[in-house]
Formats: C-alpha cells, sequence, structure tokens
C-alpha cells in the first residue's frame, strides 16, 4: 500500500464465514441447488430474529420451476403443500413425492 509517497506493507490474514482459511463450498455452507435455486437453511438465530418457526432461504433464483411459481431471492420458504421446511432436503423430498402439484408459501425479508 502507497501511503504519503511511502510504501508500507501490511500483513492481512484473510478467513471464511467459518473462521477458517480453507476455501469453502457452497455444500460445506449447507447450500443447495434445486430446480433453479440456490437455498440454504435458516440457522436458530435468524428464526428468532424473523419470527419464522421454519424456513428455507434463497439466494438466487434462475431458469426453472421455482421462477415459473414466482420464487425470487431474498424470500423465506416457510411451507410447500402445507408441510414446513426447515432445510433445502425437506424441499426436495415433498417436490419428488408430489412434482405434479406444488403449493409454495413464503415470506419476503427484502423489506424487513
Amino acid at each position: 500500500m502507497k501511503r504519503n509517497r511511502r510504501n508500507r506493507n501490511y500483513k492481512v490474514k484473510l478467513t471464511n464465514v467459518k473462521g477458517g482459511t480453507k476455501v469453502v463450498s457452497d455444500a460445506d455452507l449447507g447450500i443447495k441447488q434445486i430446480e433453479g435455486a440456490k437455498l440454504r437453511a435458516l440457522n436458530a438465530r435468524e428464526k428468532w430474529h424473523y419470527r419464522l418457526r421454519s424456513g428455507v432461504y434463497v439466494i438466487s433464483v434462475g431458469p426453472g420451476k421455482m421462477a415459473k411459481a414466482g420464487v425470487s431471492a431474498g424470500e423465506v420458504i416457510t411451507k410447500i403443500n402445507g408441510s414446513p421446511v426447515d432445510s433445502p432436503e425437506d424441499i426436495e423430498k415433498i417436490i419428488q413425492s408430489n412434482p405434479a402439484q406444488v403449493t409454495i408459501k413464503t415470506y419476503d425479508l427484502r423489506g424487513y
């Protein structure tokens, strides 16, 4: 870094979201791609903060069934077909058991 026409060196330690220095993947963070959407489970603190009993956070939405259903990034999927969901795996199981008819209930965090 150059400041006042002098070069200065600084040691910086970069850490990941888990506090370590290893590169983490989506799988390490519990992120899963389902029907065109990147999803992750809400942790207990997030559920408490938003006053939710269950939920899966929508990180991003690309082409696929989730986009066609109107699901957007920044929302939390709280129920599918009336059943509470707490993980991307819960969503996957429900969709696989009844792929023809799926009703999704969401909570929008973007305006919170």
